[in-house]
């Protein structure tokens, strides 16, 4: 009895780190686990009980690793419970929805392995493929995932993850070393995993989803408080996709990289992904290409080569031709297939973005990071070919296509974010007339408008025969 008092502020010392609401919520997830008789001041729920509130959405090995957490979260002794009360039920809720990231890492080391100090490269790699194929099946349900109607593959989860755990595992070797597959099976401490962690904000987002999913504990209101305070990631996992006609279309997007991009670009941008161009559908025209995309907004570029590698980039602001750079250094650039890298602006040039028609001393066509005719990522205007520089200077990116000097198979854009509202369309290549309209007025007076209207430049949008004969998405 003398206990008691000392249990009971225990109790409430977990408890103060959840709202009112999310302690109502503690209360009956704990006795949706227990089964419709229970009391949970007394009552304790086994490994069977949880395994039928978990197993939709984790293995049964994970079940019984967390299963053992929460009976001992509180066991000072060397004995081992198998039972989970009330209390070691909060204190473990406490650790999995609210803890530090020392508290974390020591979650993950214990749901990864039964060794007692450290956990070996293999089995993170398999923990955190389970994380994520959890974490996707958690959000099939949702609209944005519905939206997008994609499959995913073992071998695409495989790819993210390793590119989730390269700062842990393949600490020794650079981003740009995109080629290297090798886990070799070392093993990592709690330490290591910490500082893992502090550095993968989008792992840490998938755990929290995972265990609020899990437990139905945290809140909206926390939830958007979280997000707010977050200065790596917001809770808006996966877009919204829309323009698109799925029995037309194809993308090479899959549900892992669309996550991993998503994660990437800039939260004020997550919400909504609109399809801008696909040479699938809209033809293998530049110009075609051009139309839709000038003055869009920011947007992803995707290619996929003729040896089947997908790679591309984030353009951070709309496109515009000019012989000069634009953009800021939230662009990127990446790859996804064979293997997934994405790689950041260094701060070397602001060589983010150009794109130029109609040039004679300039090369015509669009291109992301590096220099003039040695960009990270290049599409000729021709459309048929393009090349990627390996150790490009804007952000440190291998070679992105499987020859330096590719053949375009597939090109997509999508815009990011809202959609842009324009006055008017801007011409590719203006008139004077359109430039100087007091000039045009100076004409027609002297009887020279008719004949100025008919020495215009060719439009360079005019060569797109193939959209009369399409619909638009």
């Amino acid at each position: 009895m003398g206990a008691q008092p000392s249990k009971d502020l225990e109790l409430e010392e977990y408890l103060s780190y959840f709202s009112l609401e999310e302690r109502a919520k503690l209360e009956q997830t704990f006795k949706q686990i227990l089964g419709e008789k229970c009391d949970s001041a007394i009552d304790c729920f086994n490994l069977d009980q949880l395994h039928r509130h978990l197993e939709p959405f984790l293995p049964a090995l994970m079940i019984e690793r967390l299963h053992d957490e929460m009976a001992n979260v509180l066991n000072k002794s060397e004995s081992h419970n198998r039972l989970v009360n009330y209390r070691s039920f909060v204190a473990a809720m406490a650790h999995l929805l609210k803890g530090n990231v020392h508290e974390k890492s020591h979650i993950v080391r214990r749901l990864a392995t039964e060794r007692k100090d450290s956990v070996s490269s293999p089995e993170l790699l398999k923990f955190v493929e389970e994380m994520l194929s959890a974490f996707i099946l958690i959000i099939t349900d949702t609209p944005q995932f519905i939206s997008w109607r994609l499959g995913v593959t073992e071998a695409s989860t495989e790819h993210l993850s390793l590119l989730l755990l390269h700062d842990l595992l393949y600490k020794d070797y650079p981003h740009t070393d995109v080629q290297h597959q090798h886990v070799s099976d070392q093993v990592y401490t709690e330490t290591d995993i910490e500082i893992w962690l502090t550095k993968c904000s989008l792992m840490v987002m998938v755990l929290e989803m995972v265990f609020r999913a899990c437990f139905k504990v945290l809140s909206e209101s926390s939830l958007e408080a979280a997000a707010s305070q977050s200065q790596n990631y917001g809770f808006q996992p996966l877009p919204f996709c829309v323009g698109v006609d799925w029995k037309r279309f194809k993308t090479l997007l899959d549900i892992p990289s669309v996550l991993l991009l998503n994660s990437h670009i800039p939260p004020a941008y997550r919400s909504t992904w609109h399809l801008l161009f696909s040479s699938n559908v809209h033809g293998e025209s530049f110009s075609s290409m051009l139309t839709r995309v000038v003055c869009q907004g920011p947007s992803i570029l995707l290619v996929r080569d003729k040896n089947g590698y997908v790679f591309g980039g984030f353009a951070s602001e709309a496109w515009e031709p000019s012989t000069k750079f634009s953009g800021t250094a939230d662009s990127f650039v990446f790859t996804l297939v064979p293997r997934m890298g994405v790689y950041l602006a260094t701060g070397y040039n602001s060589n983010f973005m150009y794109l130029a028609v109609n040039q004679q001393t300039f090369p015509n066509g669009m291109g992301l990071g590096g220099q003039l005719n040695n960009f990270g990522i290049w599409l000729d205007a021709n459309f048929d070919h393009g090349h990627s520089t390996a150790g490009c200077t804007t952000f440190n990116s291998p070679q992105l296509s499987a020859e330096s000097h590719f053949r375009v198979d597939v090109v997509e854009v999508w815009r990011i974010g809202p959609e842009v509202v324009k006055d008017k369309v801007q011409r590719l290549d203006p008139s004077i007339l359109d430039i100087d309209p007091e000039a045009k007025a100076m004409l027609s007076l002297i009887n020279k408008g008719p004949v100025s209207e008919g020495l215009r430049e060719k439009d360079p949008m005019a060569d797109m025969p193939e959209e009369k004969n399409l619909l638009p998405l």
